[in-house]
């Protein structure tokens, strides 16, 4: 069996990505879930 990469869309733009937003979304998720946590937990 042969494993191959598909090809990749034309219009894909890695450049359009927003890093900075994706991170503080996922850091605004881990903070969210702690605190849940911590008021669970008191």
């Amino acid at each position: 069996m042969k494993l191959e990469n598909p090809p990749q869309p034309e219009q894909y733009d890695p450049a359009a990505e927003q890093p900075v937003r994706e991170m503080a979304i996922l850091l605004g998720g881990v903070l969210v879930i702690s605190l849940a946590v911590a008021l669970v937990l008191a």
